[in-house]
């Protein structure tokens, strides 16, 4: 199992022979319908058998040689993709060990915070802000109302 689907191309061609046959089993069931006569089978066309044929010229074959790659096992890819994981995980590891060691310089170096915030928030000024972004912002046009869309 795992094996059809470390290959999309099997995959592939598994889901087209499977709907190959779905589509000949549909075509037996509909009814035959009666063909009328084609247009080429009622005209009657000259007989050629007077004009003497011409012989195409043959062409030279050129054969053209494809540089040959070399072959990749599987083996080769699973070393390949083992010694990413591994040079990854390696990454990983001295990430963690730099934040950690950033967070206990932090944690040396961080100044006491206040208990209580200089900040401030007023219900009207609050109210202003809203009124100014309506008046400062984009045009009624450019941003209509719901209502208006029916």
């Amino acid at each position: 199992m795992q094996f059809l689907l470390d290959n999309p191309l099997i995959i592939v061609i598994l889901v087209g022979i499977i709907s190959s046959i779905f589509k000949k089993g549909k075509n037996e069931t509909k009814p035959t319908k009666k063909k009328s006569k084609n247009f080429w089978e009622t005209v009657q066309l000259p007989n050629f058998d007077s004009i003497p044929e011409v012989k195409p010229l043959q062409k030279a074959e050129v054969y053209h040689e494809e540089p040959v790659q070399p072959v990749r096992s599987i083996q080769d890819d699973y070393l390949e993709a083992q010694r990413k994981a591994d040079s990854l995980k390696r990454d990983a590891e001295e990430l963690e060990r730099k934040i950690r060691s950033n967070e206990v310089k932090r944690s040396i170096d961080a100044p006491t915070l206040q208990e209580k915030s200089d900040f401030q928030v007023d219900s009207n000024k609050l109210a202003d802000a809203v009124i100014w972004s309506e008046i400062l912002g984009p045009p009624r046009a450019r941003k209509p109302h719901r209502s208006m869309h029916r």
